[in-house]
């Protein structure tokens, strides 16, 4: 019993524990989740296709000079790289080739003037989404660190999920309003509708005025720093805005829906916790029922009569002192029973012999007219009937349950005088066959340790067989 509940113990310490990781660290593991895989589909699609049309026509000069515009734009991990180059997988390869955006995790370090101990260096690594496109007709694919941050807090009224821009937003809005610039305003909206198709993502241009700032005064002075801010930030959508340089207009992108498992991502935590919990439980527990059940079935089939009945353990059981104390009682039940068989055969048999010497001596009685026979007669019906007392309080002595616990008192008897006292008593079963008895082996004074009473019944069975059977 104490082993079942120190394993209920360490469950429910576990299940605490897992609480507590969900309150405390609930922001961490938003982070962990990343944007997920459909927005970074959306999002980059469009962008590497305007970062392939902005080479058109470019001499390599040209190329260099663009390619440093963007790396302060995207940041440091991006650059063109030849394909031979890049550390990806083999299926990585072939989905590059196939022309699709390929999303790979790796590790960024940045040090920053002096020396750090390793300890440091650990602390400074960090885990990065790389996305790389193949240019079309070349041996050369992009390289851009995807750099959305997604977190996920507790709020007053539940979860929040955040999400702010990178230098990922920033580059791709640098792009798709140098594109706007190049055209007149009253292009725009053909041109961001050509470029929906791209980027599969909401765009329009709009004005200040139609936006719903959650901290205007801040949001604003970000936007007059060109800027890129999510204003629909802690709801289920994602939307980027950002101002066109030297122009009162914005450039918003989105909303983008956010994948329904970072949306419920409380709501799964929540799930696969009671989930653990059930589990455990289920596992705690289904010893317990599977035995209770064993035990159930093995009850009904004994009560039915089936006396042979047991139930079989294998292994460590959490009712095993139940089983044992069942086999238990079901063997010494069953030894019952096989003893009250025994002693309902017997009963008749036992009772015979006092009951036909009483008989004879009632016949004798009633014949003899001497005064010294009768009293010997009847003194020969009491003896009997003592025997008989004797041989009931015996048999109902080996009926009871604690029958194994009889007790046997053997004494020294002399041989010679307990045969001839004892064969005498059995003369009158003779009836008309003629019974002779005769000692041999015997020494006059041998003597033997029995019960007496025991032996005489032994003795009794075997005359009766002899006189039963003989011709």
């Amino acid at each position: 019993m104490a082993k079942l509940f120190f394993t209920l113990y360490l469950m429910v310490i576990a299940s605490f524990g897992v609480f507590l990781l969900y309150l405390s660290g609930i922001e961490f593991l938003g982070d962990s989740i990343g944007t997920g895989a459909e927005i970074d589909e959306k999002v980059s699609k469009g962008t590497f296709k305007l970062l392939n049309e902005s080479l058109e026509g470019l001499n390599k000069q040209q190329i260099d000079k663009l390619l440093q515009r963007y790396k302060q734009l995207f940041g440091d991990e991006f650059k063109l790289a030849e394909i031979s180059s890049l550390d990806l997988s083999k299926k990585q390869l072939e989905q590059l080739e196939n022309g699709k955006v390929v999303t790979n995790e790796e590790t960024n370090i940045q040090i920053i003037n002096g020396t750090k101990t390793r300890e440091e260096m650990d602390d400074d690594l960090e885990e990065i989404d790389i996305l790389y496109f193949k240019i079309p007709g070349t041996s050369l694919a992009w390289r851009v660190s995807f750099d959305y941050n997604l977190s996920i807090s507790v709020n007053e009224s539940g979860m929040a999920v955040h999400v702010t821009s990178g230098k990922f937003s920033d580059g791709m809005m640098y792009l798709i309003q140098s594109k706007l610039l190049a055209e007149e305003q009253e292009k725009w909206s053909d041109i961001l509708n050509k470029l929906q198709i791209d980027f599969d993502l909401p765009l329009k241009v709009t004005n200040v005025d139609s936006i719903r700032f959650e901290d205007r005064d801040k949001q604003l002075a970000m936007l007059k720093e060109n800027k890129s801010i999510n204003i629909t930030q802690g709801t289920n959508y994602v939307t980027f805005v950002q101002q066109i340089p030297n122009h009162s207009s914005i450039l918003q992108v989105g909303p983008v829906e956010i994948p329904w498992y970072i949306r419920n991502f409380h709501y799964l935590f929540i799930a696969v916790f009671i989930l653990s919990i059930a589990t455990t439980l289920l596992l705690w527990l289904w010893p317990f029922w599977s035995n209770l059940t064993r035990l159930k079935y093995a009850a009904e089939d004994f009560g039915a009569g089936n006396f042979n009945v047991r139930i079989s353990q294998k292994g460590w059981s959490p009712i095993s002192k139940i089983t044992k104390a069942f086999n238990a009682m079901a063997e010494q039940t069953q030894q019952s029973m096989r003893s009250q068989k025994e002693l309902t055969s017997a009963v008749s048999h036992e009772l015979r012999t006092p009951v036909a010497r009483m008989r004879f001596a009632l016949e004798m009685l009633d014949a003899s007219n001497n005064q010294k026979d009768k009293s010997r007669y009847i003194g020969d019906i009491n003896e009997d009937i003592n025997e008989l007392d004797l041989l009931l309080e015996e048999l109902l002595s080996y009926a009871r349950f604690d029958q194994k616990n009889h007790q046997i008192t053997p004494c020294l008897e002399k041989l010679i005088p307990w045969i001839n006292q004892s064969m005498e008593k059995l003369m009158p079963l003779a009836n008309n066959k003629t019974l002779h008895y005769q000692i041999q082996g015997i020494g006059v004074n041998e003597t033997g340790s029995f019960e007496s009473r025991l032996m005489s019944r032994v003795l009794d069975n075997l005359v009766q067989n002899a006189l039963r059977y003989a011709r």
